[in-house]
Order: structure tokens, then sequence, then C-alpha cells
């Protein structure tokens, strides 16, 4: 029901940003200008998961500043058919948070 191509855009206190992910059962893929994720989530109920964030492009900086990776752990989302919305925090520096909205574009 969410395997597909979906746009995200993440928004910190200071900064923003947007991407693209696939979901595939419950795997994801994606990336943006300067980064790739991977991962795992659970859409059963709410989303949940942890994304790996990855550098490949050493000019760019993520939204968190100058980091070559970090995971993502996202809580407390919700999502349908066309739409997901959650929290997420980097994993061992829980001050650091974020909101990533998706919007669902290709169904798979």
């Amino acid at each position: 029901m969410f395997d597909g191509l979906w746009v995200i855009e993440f928004k910190t206190n200071n900064d923003f940003g947007w991407g693209v992910l696939v979901f595939n059962g419950s795997q994801v893929m994606g990336g943006d200008i300067g980064y790739y994720y991977f991962g795992q989530i659970n859409t059963t109920g709410k989303i949940t998961g942890e994304i790996n964030v990855v550098r490949f492009n050493p000019n760019v900086n993520s939204v968190f500043g100058d980091r070559d990776k970090f995971i993502l752990l996202l809580k407390d989302g919700t999502i349908n058919e066309t739409d997901f919305e959650a929290n997420a925090t980097v994993k061992g520096l829980e001050h650091l948070s974020i909101i990533v909205k998706g919007r669902k574009k290709v169904d798979a």
C-alpha cells in the first residue's frame, strides 16, 4: 500500500531540505543532493524506524551541519496512502530533531 516513490521535505529549527524516498515493504532507500538514505521502517499504525544517512558529496552539509553519517530515528509518525509526517531525532544526539514530511508520487 505504501510502496513507491515519495518526495520528502525535512525541517529543523535552523534549516530545511528536500529529497526522495522509495518504500519497498519495510525497506526505504533514497537521497538528496548530498546524502543517500537507507533503512528499515514500520508502517503498522504509525510510521517508525531507523534511516541511515550517509554523505556522498563532500561539498554539501546536512541540515544538522557538517556530518558524514548519522542515523535518524523516526517516531510518532502518521501515514496514509498519499502522505506521511514524522518526528525524528539523531541517534546518540537526541537534542538534534527534525520533522520529515512525505508525499507519494509513484506507486510501485
